[in-house]
């Protein structure tokens, strides 16, 4: 991380708002994620728990991005609060199928994305530097995956599953499916 100083900020900024060194409540994980995409330096933080019927809950996501120059706090928070509960839907009950060639879901009827009421706390801290100028837009989309597969592995010591689980639900074997960990 030395040779990293964008990394190293973005990585210390998002344990400290996560608070990483106070203990969690018990049956509670968390897991970090980190990214570089388009000059932005980014950290992810999720906590999470599972319960008796392996239904995953997130409690909360911490997000830090280091974009340089930030032209419009509102827009570049939306973004990544977006990005984040739009991945965390694809990680936890995404599914595509096919019948005869075509694609079976076609709005968000079929393809069902976090409601309100299972939305976490998503908290947002952009940070400025001096360096190259960045960007954002999807990128922050690829970090909630990571830190939700990281607390599942830290909440189970599972590295894989069996089955596909329930896709309707925010379920354990599907997330490890997602990501091609079973």
């Amino acid at each position: 991380m030395n040779q990293q100083p964008r990394f190293a900020n973005v990585l210390k900024q998002a344990a400290q708002n996560a608070g990483w060194a106070i203990p969690l409540p018990s049956g509670h994980f968390c897991s970090i994620s980190l990214m570089e995409r388009h000059d932005t330096y980014m950290a992810q933080v999720a906590e999470i728990s599972i319960d008796a019927d392996n239904q995953i809950k997130v409690h909360s996501v911490v997000v830090v991005a280091d974009l340089v120059q930030i032209v419009n706090l509102d827009t570049v928070e939306t973004q990544l609060q977006s990005s984040a509960s739009f991945d965390m839907s694809t990680a936890l009950t995404g599914q595509i199928t096919l019948e005869k060639g075509c694609i079976q879901q076609i709005d968000f009827v079929d393809y069902p994305v976090v409601r309100m009421n299972k939305m976490p706390k998503i908290d947002v801290t952009p940070v400025t530097s001096t360096k190259k100028l960045g960007g954002i837009g999807g990128s922050a989309t690829a970090l909630i995956g990571p830190a939700l597969a990281n607390a599942v592995f830290a909440a189970t010591g599972k590295e894989g599953a069996q089955d596909a689980g329930d896709a309707g639900g925010h379920h354990l074997d599907h997330l490890l499916q997602s990501f091609e960990l079973s």
